[in-house]
C-alpha cells in the first residue's frame, strides 16, 4: 500500500528508477507528458499573475551561494565541483541566488516594485541516502521557483495575490477545498504574516 503509486508509474511507463543512482528520476515519454502538461498549468497561473519567466544556470560559482549566505547554510546539502582556476563551482541546489543576478541586472527602478520572476528549477541536493523518499524527497528535482522582490509598502499585496495564486492553482489541480471557512483562514494567517 506505502508504494502503490510506484506500481502505479511503472504500469503505465512514467518514470524508472536506478539502484546505481539513487535519488534520481528517469522520466520516460508517458510521464514527462505528463509533468510538461504540470507545468503549463503551471506556468499560466503564474503568467496570469504577472510573474515572469526566467532560465538560469545550473551550475555557478559558489562565490554566489557565499554572497547569499547559502553556502554557508547548506553546504552539506551542495554537489560542489572544483575547478583548474582554482574556484569552486555548485551545481543548483536552489535558485534565489541566480534570481538575485537577475534582479541586479535589469536595472528596474523601485517605483517599477514588485517584480515576480519564475523557472522550472532543475536542483540538485546531496540528501542523505536515509532520508530519499521517492518523488518527495529526491537528489534531483524540478521545482517552481519563484521569487518577487517588492518593497516593505507592496508586501501585504504581494503576499495576499501569492495566497490568491496558490488557491487559483490547486483549484485548477484539484486539491483546494474553498469552502468558505478555508478561505478565512487563510485570510487570518494574512493579516497576521503582514502585521509581524
Amino acid at each position: 500500500m506505502k508504494h502503490d503509486y510506484i506500481k502505479a508509474a511503472q504500469e503505465l511507463d512514467l518514470f524508472s528508477l536506478k539502484e546505481h543512482s539513487p535519488g534520481f528520476i528517469w522520466w520516460h515519454p508517458n510521464g514527462l507528458s505528463l509533468l510538461n502538461s504540470l507545468k503549463k498549468i503551471v506556468k499560466e497561473v503564474h503568467e496570469d499573475f504577472d510573474y515572469e519567466e526566467v532560465k538560469t544556470p545550473n551550475i555557478a560559482s559558489s562565490k554566489l551561494f557565499e554572497i547569499s549566505g547559502h553556502l554557508d547554510k547548506f553546504k552539506q546539502n551542495m554537489f560542489l565541483i572544483p575547478f583548474k582556476d582554482q574556484m569552486d563551482y555548485v551545481v543548483r541546489p536552489m535558485s534565489c541566488p541566480n534570481h538575485i543576478q537577475v534582479y541586479d541586472a535589469s536595472n528596474k527602478s523601485y517605483n517599477q516594485l514588485p517584480l515576480k520572476y519564475f523557472e522550472f528549477g532543475e536542483v540538485v541536493r546531496n540528501e542523505a541516502s536515509g532520508a530519499l523518499q521517492t518523488l518527495f524527497r529526491m537528489r534531483g528535482f524540478c521545482q517552481d521557483d519563484s521569487h518577487v522582490f517588492s518593497s516593505k509598502e507592496g508586501m501585504e499585496k504581494v503576499l495576499a495575490d501569492f495566497i490568491k495564486m496558490s488557491q487559483v492553482l490547486y483549484e485548477r489541480l484539484g486539491f483546494l477545498d474553498r469552502s468558505e471557512e478555508h478561505t478565512s483562514e487563510l485570510q487570518s494567517r494574512l493579516h497576521l504574516v503582514c502585521r509581524l
